[in-house]
Formats: structure tokens, sequence, C-alpha cells
């Protein structure tokens, strides 16, 4: 048994989902522990919350990057990279997240309402949490102006207020804002043409 402690953030969570695949693609059971469950739905694998109890027997792996060597000039590796290598990939699979939709109505209206135009999946700023993050947070006219520029987009908000500010002000032809659940998130993410947010789950989603 492989067991695979995932960290909280989602787009951390869909690079778990990729190691996973590739564990059980070599023949082991794997076990997951995250906070998000629903990535996992379609996967033959087992899955837990909290933090696994470590008896020295079990094959446990933290799933995330080890961010000592950030500096590309010291270790030129990716965050997918090195969050393989710490879960005991050292050969690195593709990131594909192999998604199925799973309901594929909501899309059908989705893409009648842009009636041709690309789609475009953005992620408003973050709630700030800390120094760091608000030295880093865009200013809502920047982002905005950015937006106003891709009219010739079919704008769709996405986010949740445990996470992302709502900005009312954005301009967009449907607004999702806490209207989805991760599947269905994920569900839109297959019908995308660009994605524009800060860094969060939405590049690695992209």
């Amino acid at each position: 048994m492989i067991d695979l402690l995932g960290p909280r953030g989602l787009g951390d969570a869909l690079l778990v989902r990729v190691a996973a695949m590739e564990w059980l693609r070599r023949g082991e059971e794997v076990k997951v522990y995250t906070n998000w469950p629903d990535l996992f739905h379609d996967l033959p694998v087992e899955l837990a919350g909290g933090t696994p109890y470590r008896d020295g027997q079990a094959d446990v792996y933290g799933c995330a990057a080890c961010m000592h060597c950030r500096r590309p000039d010291v270790v030129p590796l990716s965050v997918f990279t090195r969050s393989c290598h710490q879960c005991g990939l050292q050969e690195v699979p593709e990131l594909n997240l192999a998604w199925t939709v799973t309901n594929q109505a909501p899309l059908e209206r989705v893409l009648r309402r842009a009636n041709g135009k690309p789609i475009l999946i953005f992620q408003p700023p973050k709630i700030v949490n800390g120094e760091e993050q608000e030295l880093y947070n865009p200013r809502a006219d920047d982002f905005n102006r950015w937006l106003d520029g891709r009219a010739d987009h079919f704008r769709v908000k996405v986010g949740h207020p445990s996470a992302a500010q709502e900005f009312r002000g954005s301009p967009c032809e449907l607004n999702l804002f806490n209207k989805t659940s991760v599947k269905e998130m994920l569900d839109l993410a297959t019908i995308g043409d660009l994605f524009f947010s800060q860094v969060c789950f939405i590049p690695t989603l992209a």
C-alpha cells in the first residue's frame, strides 16, 4: 500500500491525482489522505482524511514539492517534478489528469451562451493571508483592466469565498462564483480556452 499525503490546496491535490494514477499504473494499491475526495472519485484508491499514522512500515509519502531549493539556477525542477520526487516517483509521469466529464448538460448550456466565443475561465485574487500575499495581490482595477481587454471571450468567473475575493465589478458574462462543486469545476475546465488567475489551482488545472 502506498500512502499519499496531499497538501491542503486544490491545485496541489491535482498533482496528487496524477501521482496516484502513476502508482496505480505500476500495480500498487494506493491510499490518499486529502481534503478533496471528489478529485479521486473515479480512481480505485482508498480515501482518508487527516494524517496517516507512521509506524515505520508503510510507505507514507508527503506529496508536497520540496521548497528548500527555489532558485532555478540551483535546482531547475518544476513544482510538479519536485512533488513527484517527494512521493517516490523519480521517473516523472506526464502531467495529465485524465478527467472524465461527470455532467455534460451544464457544459452544453455554457457553450450555447458563449455562442461560438472562446471561453475564458478566471478566478479573482485570493483573500489575503499574511503580508507576503498582500504584496503580490493585484489591484482590482489592474485585474479588471486585463479582463476588459478580453471582451472577445465569453468570460466565466469561478471561485469560492473561503479562498478568493468575489470582485463583484469584474467583467464577466457568466458568474459561477460560489456556485460550482469541485467536480463541476473540473468539468468546466474541459471547455476552457483561456485561464486567468493568481497562483492557485487554476494554472495547474489549465
